[in-house]
Formats: structure tokens, sequence, C-alpha cells
């Protein structure tokens, strides 16, 4: 199940990331609107990806780590 607080941290950064994204083309690289959004919806769904990515490798090792410790010899 997803973690509600995962979950409002993650739109967090995607908003934020979203939002600095189009500021920086409109204010420094002077894109129309249009492009602009193109640009920050290009960057969210890198960032997106690469969060993912890492979230994916830690929840692995979590997974494996407790997986682990649940099927020992031991119990």
């Amino acid at each position: 199940m997803i973690d509600p607080f995962s979950l409002t941290i993650a739109g967090v950064v995607t908003g934020g990331t979203w939002v600095g994204a189009y500021a920086w083309a409109r204010d420094e690289k002077k894109m129309s609107h249009s492009e602009a959004v193109k640009h920050a919806n290009r960057v969210t769904g890198q960032t997106i990806g690469v969060v993912g990515s890492f979230a994916g490798i830690v929840g692995g090792v979590d997974s494996a780590i407790h997986n682990d410790s649940n099927n020992s010899t031991y119990s």
C-alpha cells in the first residue's frame, strides 16, 4: 500500500520542481508560455524518473533486508 506521507512528499517535490522549472524558463530563458510548459513537463518527468528509480532501489533493499530476516533458518 502507498504510504500517504510519501505520496504527499512526492506531490510537493513534483509541484515545486514544475513551478521552479517553469519560472526559470520564463525568466532566465525568456521562453513563451507554451515552451516553458513543455520545458517544465520535461524536467518534472526526468525528476520523477530519478526519484522513482531511487525509491525503487531503496524499497528493494528494504524488502530484501526484511525478507531475509523473516525467513532466517532460526525461526
